[in-house]
């Protein structure tokens, strides 16, 4: 057992990263399927001068490392269309914020001449190239030879291969006729070893933009506050040695595990696969990172979708596919988590389509495991996308869906004047109200609950849309989305939210069949 170097970048370090690497790529299978595209531009380092690099664009595949971290506050040093031209000549690295000098210094450690920095090899002040560039995201981490992850620092500027500032622990003991001898030891602290409850405690875990990076990369290196972490597809290894457990079994309910079964499969089986329910456990997992611009939240997602392009499923409809769209479009605000998904901006919900989750500030629930048959269908949809990226941000976009409708109102004199059992319904409004009880029981509590519900929109101009039918309660319930006529676009709706759970007989004798556009 070697002794813990408190150093993270030492040539000590470094020879445990290269073991870990090495190890990982000769007995795991990580090689990327299909043709993919590497990155327009890298960072060529110097193989004889420390300090001196410059952009490249290599014209054949290269081996290269790529850098995971949280930007933070410094926008300096990030390539622009004023400085690009000139550093393909020459990078002055020295002047780069810590975190992107430590990086530089892991690459050369690990002996690589390439590495890629999204704030120097996208031109930042440029919508096409950074549209084009992230359409390849999945690309890039998949093809990157390693991942370098500054997990644990909230600013670029912090850097992450400083010296634990805890002395290490020193344990005396003696051994007969041999005199005393020491050994030190670094405490690890809080550190998860087990990788299938991801740990929010570090900076970049609760990250939107890192969320694809951990899903994408092949191996990555993690630079905790206490000691270094491998993780590969197939498993992990740390300084400690707690986590060396190979052969991971995806729990069904993990998105990580979800995505990797997606993106290995050739094709889509419907036999294994649910697509939209598989889509949207990914899907809800990432609506619970944070973002700083909402603008992104389509963008910072488009290399996971890109890379299960493989499988047809039809369009990407604003976060949203083709297939089995249907049960995609029952998400519902998750109840409790009542915080924003990004920070800017500050004055609205909603950007783009109201009948995408990746609209919509709040952290989402995917829809109920027991959808059964779809009582609805898609006749046709419109996108328009504000850049290249066809998985990226968007304009506009519509669905034109036809399917049962009962009036808003109805469902309202229901709720207050049922007296029957079987009239339990679960109703999510998008504005984050809920109400997750019978209509039954009707105490004080629950009865200022139902006039908040009443006097929260104009019921007389919602209308409830049938999604499908569910298999519980002897398949007598269904999902309904709850509609309202759009301000701004005549004859189209927009969503309001959800009813789950509704009881099918009561809906079905009201229903009318109708042809509506929802944008």
């Amino acid at each position: 057992m070697r002794e813990f170097d408190q150093d993270a970048g030492s040539q000590a370090s470094i020879d445990v990263m290269k073991q870990w690497i090495d190890h990982c790529q000769k007995t795991h299978d990580h090689a990327p399927t299909g043709h993919y595209r590497g990155p327009s531009r890298l960072i060529k380092l110097s193989k004889s001068e420390e300090h001196k690099a410059q952009i490249c664009s290599p014209r054949v595949p290269v081996k290269f490392a790529a850098l995971s971290y949280r930007w933070g506050a410094d926008a300096n040093s990030a390539t622009l269309n004023a400085n690009v031209k000139e550093r393909y000549k020459k990078l002055v690295t020295s002047d780069f914020p810590q975190t992107l000098q430590d990086a530089i210094r892991v690459t050369r450690g690990l002996g690589l001449e390439y590495l890629w920095i999204d704030r120097i090899c996208i031109v930042q002040d440029d919508d096409d190239d950074w549209a084009r560039e992230a359409s390849i995201m999945a690309d890039i981490y998949e093809t990157a030879y390693v991942v370098v992850s500054a997990t644990a620092t909230e600013d670029c500027r912090d850097g992450f291969l400083r010296k634990s500032s805890k002395p290490p622990l020193v344990l005396k003991y003696t051994q007969p006729g041999q005199g005393t001898f020491e050994v030190r030891a670094r405490q690890i602290e809080g550190h998860n070893c087990d990788w299938k409850a991801p740990n929010i405690h570090y900076a970049l875990d609760s990250r939107g933009w890192c969320f694809q990076e951990r899903y994408l990369a092949r191996r990555t290196i993690h630079f905790l506050p206490t000691e270094i972490v491998f993780q590969c597809e197939i498993g992990r290894q740390c300084e400690c040695g707690a986590a060396g457990k190979e052969d991971f079994d995806y729990s069904e309910d993990d998105g990580l595990g979800t995505f990797l079964d997606l993106r290995d499969e050739p094709n889509i089986d419907p036999k294994k696969f649910f697509f939209g329910a598989d889509w949207m456990l990914i899907a809800s997992e990432y609506s619970k990172m944070n973002l700083t611009y909402g603008g992104d939240s389509l963008p910072a997602l488009s290399g996971l979708a890109a890379s299960l392009a493989h499988l047809k499923a039809g369009e990407f409809i604003a976060g949203l596919w083709q297939k089995d769209i249907v049960f995609q479009l029952a998400w519902h605000i998750e109840p409790g988590l009542d915080y924003r998904r990004w920070t800017f901006p500050e004055d609205v919900d909603v950007l783009g389509p109201t009948f995408s989750w990746s609209s919509h500030v709040r952290p989402v629930v995917k829809g109920r495991e027991d959808a059964k048959r779809n009582i609805c269908t898609l006749k046709s949809f419109e996108v328009d996308l504000a850049t290249s990226n066809p998985y990226g941000k968007v304009r506009h976009a519509s669905i034109r869906l036809n399917g049962p409708v009962v009036p808003g109102r109805d469902l309202i004199s229901w709720y207050k004047t049922s007296d029957d059992k079987q009239d339990t319904a679960d109703v999510y409004l998008d504005s984050g109200l809920c109400l997750m009880v019978p209509f039954l029981y009707r105490d004080a509590t629950n009865a200022a609950q139902y006039t908040k519900l009443e006097r929260e929109i104009d019921w007389d101009s919602v209308i409830c849309f049938g999604l499908y039918e569910c298999g519980t309660w002897a398949a007598m319930q269904l999902d309904v989305l709850l509609l309202q006529p759009s301000k701004t676009r005549k004859g189209d709706y927009v969503r309001i939210g959800l009813v789950s759970g509704l009881w099918k007989p009561w809906f079905y004798d009201r229903a009318v069949e109708r042809t509506i556009t929802v944008v």
